[in-house]
């Protein structure tokens, strides 16, 4: 049994251990299922006196104090720990979480979050039935797609899977970012029952991943113009130009090893080598179809000299970037 699922049973059944360690980097999840435990160990009347949240004071004695204290007209008391980092303390200070962590009074229930860690064998707590670690990872995109349409079903809509696959794509791959753009098709339409195209382009904002590939289209087909406007709706985001390098980089990554398969004819793995939905698959290898494995490769170097360049000062960042696209366009 997976972690989730053992974290599931706990909250149905309604009996918690004393500690859970949540970590990973699907931020939307690690909230979710602290509303679900809150849920369930918080009476509505005496809340504010038996929740506490900790996320400025990493000094033991401070989460002593709080969990020493009796709940008040209650069974259980919830605290949480929230991005303290506990795990990268140095060693002595970690032993003592490690000893207090143990002998957790049974009244409490701690939620310690690391958020966007990941957490090493080593790093973890000794073995303790009282402590569980759950891990939430980006959600692979065919999961991301059926929960979007379960979404929209529950408020009404109807959403076709390619269409709901566009929405992932273009505002993935964090929940809490499609969530956002799926409120204000919810909020904006409220009298369409049915999700079309034209809403989706009109009302949800592109993600940096899906602008990129906006990008490398207009570079395609040698549209400077184009592309340096898809660089600006980039920067309109607040993306800092050292995100958009790596995303450059990452996305170039994906498209040569499609490129790769592409000239030794094997397309039909691209889903499972890269862990992606088969629509996902499908747009890499129409994108990838447009530029050869060599151009590919340059652009690659090309984004890695840029952003080594601006990290040793040599160029302004968006000087650096626009280099790269003018290079790209030939």
């Amino acid at each position: 049994m997976s972690s989730q699922a053992k974290l599931k049973e706990d909250i149905s059944s309604n009996s918690f251990k004393n500690v859970y360690i949540f970590y990973g980097k699907e931020n939307y999840l690690i909230d979710y299922y602290i509303g679900e435990m809150k849920k369930k160990l918080l009476d509505d009347n005496t809340a504010l006196l038996n929740f506490t949240k900790i996320n400025n004071e990493k000094e033991l004695y401070k989460l002593i104090d709080v969990c020493e204290a009796m709940p008040v007209f209650a069974e259980k008391k919830l605290v949480i720990l929230d991005s303290l980092d506990i795990f990268n303390s140095k060693k002595k200070e970690k032993k003592e979480y490690v000893n207090y962590l143990s002998d957790i009074p049974d009244y409490v229930c701690l939620i310690v979050c690391e958020r966007d860690k990941t957490l090493s064998k080593q790093k973890k707590l000794e073995q303790n039935p009282n402590i569980l670690y759950v891990e939430f990872k980006q959600e692979d995109e065919e999961k991301l797609v059926k929960w979007v349409m379960a979404i929209l079903k529950n408020s009404g809509k109807n959403i076709t899977k390619p269409l709901a696959s566009k929405i992932v794509e273009m505002c993935g791959p964090h929940m809490s970012d499609i969530k956002g753009e799926l409120d204000k098709l919810i909020l904006f339409e409220p009298n369409n029952v049915e999700i079309t195209d034209k809403m989706i382009e009109s009302i949800c904002e592109k993600n940096i991943s899906s602008l990129i590939f906006d990008m490398m289209n207009a570079i395609a087909r040698k549209d400077a113009k184009g592309a340096y406007r898809y660089f600006e709706e980039m920067l309109e985001l607040k993306n800092s130009v050292q995100n958009i390098f790596a995303t450059l980089s990452a996305t170039l990554r994906q498209l040569i090893l499609v490129r790769e398969m592409i000239d030794k004819k094997n397309t039909r793995a691209i889903s499972s080598t890269l862990g992606v939905s088969s629509g996902r698959a499908y747009m890499l290898e129409k994108d990838a179809k447009k530029f050869s494995y060599s151009e590919l490769a340059e652009a690659l170097t090309l984004a890695g000299e840029g952003d080594v360049n601006v990290r040793n000062g040599i160029i302004g960042a968006e000087i650096a970037l626009e280099t790269v696209i003018a290079k790209m366009l030939g």
